[in-house]
């Protein structure tokens, strides 16, 4: 109710359109917290890097589109003009303006001219296309692009004038760039890390002090909206709030000698290691019921222990064995060629992009190679590879930790299998997926079982099975980016993929796409004619709801088998997978008639938004 109320009557205690917060008034002490000479190099297509010059971006698995502005007037409310001038002075007279507000995809643009909570789409748009805008990561890898190049005087020059334009252009909690703390969060760590390598670069001086004073107060601003609007609703956190205690992380170590910046800085801290615990199974997994989710929230707890380890943070033994799980999750969650299987939603999300692999004429989204890099600069026993040369993120988390790290070793126990429950249901049907033999397959399995995210794998050099029972009653209350894919599962045999996720349409821009793609239908278990596993609370209007019906559990297992069970609005579904050296067989019992379904024709358009 409170949540409702809000939406219809929101709390208009910060009238952004009768308030100019950018008087650029203070002055900040700022701590480098990266030495650009022990960086290496980042490998990245200069297409990519031209494009970025060029103000082009790739959105949700769109291609390559301009965001520039076909002006170059910064339209803002007549209140505030006079700012919004002082700091588009400073930007040089052959930039090209970037179109903040505009979704690019839908031609559709926001009104900067409304406060954040009065923004107005329509069926069509997709607000994460400016939101991908405004979170500048590509700064950021500019940034890191610059060390090595031979003339990192225009991606300086680049950066002073992105920056400035989009200060000058989203007076604070302004327009659609105000609208998720979230994002600001991403935006916020982002523009640090980018700034702390220009200062050192800018030989020329080309950031001067008029900008710095812009710029730091700008940053101090982005932590005061984040507190100030902090995704803890009614009591209730998830992956939003990571991201809002961690950019005021972020900004409470860059950014020194105020009460405020202090203030957030202790809190974030207490809320890191409470959200490890509140959001992350004891098995690593985490209560998105999503594998991207996790990997996105993953990464984010990565580099907030970074920062804290820094400053001497005393951490607990739970924080320490429950973060080491996280990525041990991510580990064997990995198929052979380093890629997620998709379970749940993804929304292409990444806090820090850096290190980019390409597949056809986009980014892989879906290669989390770079988060083991990570995991392995915080723990320092190697499970998670040595990464020191292959990665840019490995030297970015050591310079973040100022070289500390966590000496402790946390062996994970042995999955132990169990005896076949029979089963008596009255429908059955078996299939098989054939594939080239691989000889001598069954002794090289390795099998994982994640009993409280709801994922069993069998994984070997050239094969990956994996199924999903993602139902715990203690995910995320809403259970809002869970699919209903339960038993549904992905096969990759010898370096193809067989049987795949569709993965997500975009969340916002087709509410009906949206449900297709988290239907039953969509993935690779069984339909039961007029049954969903979860109903969608509405159809149309609750995209990121489900009735938690759907309860699941693992009968047996055995070095090349399992057998899951899944209940739902009354329908029985059991399945065994029984794995040979050249097919996996598949054995369906149901107690009402039903159709065994792999989805070979329902590809994604995009990622998803929140």
């Amino acid at each position: 109710m409170e949540r409702v109320f809000n939406k219809f009557l929101p709390n208009e205690k910060y009238s952004y359109h009768k308030l100019e917060l950018r008087t650029f008034e203070f002055k900040f002490e700022f701590e480098s917290l990266v030495n650009v000479d022990d960086v290496i190099p980042l490998k990245i297509p200069e297409k990519v890097i031209d494009y970025y010059l060029n103000h082009q971006y790739n959105f949700l698995g769109n291609h390559w589109q301009s965001s520039n502005k076909s002006t170059k007037e910064i339209n803002v409310l007549a209140f505030h003009q006079n700012q919004t001038k002082k700091v588009a002075a400073l930007i040089d007279d052959d930039y090209k303006l970037v179109d903040w507000q505009k979704d690019v995809i839908s031609d559709f643009s926001f009104d900067v001219k409304r406060p954040f909570y009065r923004q107005k789409s329509k069926e069509g748009v997709d607000i994460k296309n400016a939101w991908e805008l405004g979170r500048l990561q590509h700064l950021t890898r500019l940034a890191f692009y610059a060390i090595h190049s031979n003339q990192p005087e225009r991606f300086i020059k680049e950066f002073k004038n992105q920056t400035l334009d989009f200060i000058a252009s989203n007076p604070v909690g302004m327009g659609v760039q105000w609208y998720c703390p979230m994002d600001i969060g991403i935006r916020v760590t982002n523009l640090l890390l980018a700034y702390d390598i220009f200062k050192q670069l800018d030989q020329s001086k080309y950031l001067c002090e008029e900008f710095d004073t812009i710029f730091l107060n700008s940053m101090y601003l982005h932590g005061q909206f984040i507190y100030n609007h902090i995704e803890y609703k009614e009591g209730l956190t998830g992956n939003h709030y990571l991201f809002n205690i961690s950019g005021l992380l972020f900004v409470g170590t860059y950014l020194r000698g105020n009460v405020d910046v202090n203030k957030w800085y202790t809190l974030s801290m207490q809320e890191v290691e409470k959200e490890m615990m509140k959001q992350f199974f004891k098995d690593g997994g985490n209560f998105e019921g999503s594998t991207a989710y996790h990997c996105l929230s993953s990464e984010m707890m990565v580099y907030s222990t970074a920062l804290m380890l820094r400053n001497n943070h005393p951490f607990s033994e739970h924080f320490i064995d429950r973060l080491y799980k996280t990525g041990e999750f991510v580990k064997e969650v990995l198929k052979p060629n380093n890629e997620i299987p998709q379970f749940g939603d993804n929304d292409s999300g990444r806090y820090i992009k850096l290190s980019y692999k390409e597949t056809g004429r986009t980014e892989n989204m879906l290669d989390y190679s770079f988060l083991m890099a990570l995991y392995d600069g915080v723990f320092s026993d190697h499970s998670f590879g040595n990464n020191s040369d292959k990665f840019v993120e490995h030297s970015l988390i050591k310079q973040l930790a100022n070289g500390k790290d966590f000496t402790v070793y946390y062996s994970k126990p042995t999955s132990r299998f169990s005896e076949a429950v029979p089963t008596t249901l009255k429908f059955t049907k078996e299939m098989a997926i054939d594939y080239a033999p691989i000889p001598n397959l069954i002794n090289e399995i390795n099998f994982y079982h994640y009993a409280d995210f709801g994922l069993s794998i069998f994984k070997s050099p050239n094969f990956y099975l994996a199924i999903s029972t993602i139902s715990n009653p203690n995910m995320h209350h809403s259970w809002g980016h869970v699919h209903n894919d339960k038993l549904s599962f992905e096969l990759s045999v010898n370096g193809q993929e067989i049987v795949t996720d569709p993965g997500s349409y975009c969340y916002t821009s087709n509410p009906e796409l949206r449900n297709q793609f988290r239907s039953v239908k969509a993935h690779n278990t069984i339909v039961v004619e007029g049954k969903e596993q979860n109903r969608f609370l509405p159809a149309k209007k609750a995209l990121f709801y489900l009735d938690r019906e759907t309860r699941c559990k693992v009968l047996s297992t055995s070095q090349n088998s399992i057998t899951l069970q899944v209940n739902y609005y009354g329908v029985i579904h059991v399945r065994t997978f029984v794995i040979h050296e050249d097919k996996v067989q598949i054995i369906d019992a149901c107690n009402h008639p039903f159709e065994q379904h792999i989805n070979t024709k329902l590809k994604s358009k995009g990622y998803g938004c929140l």
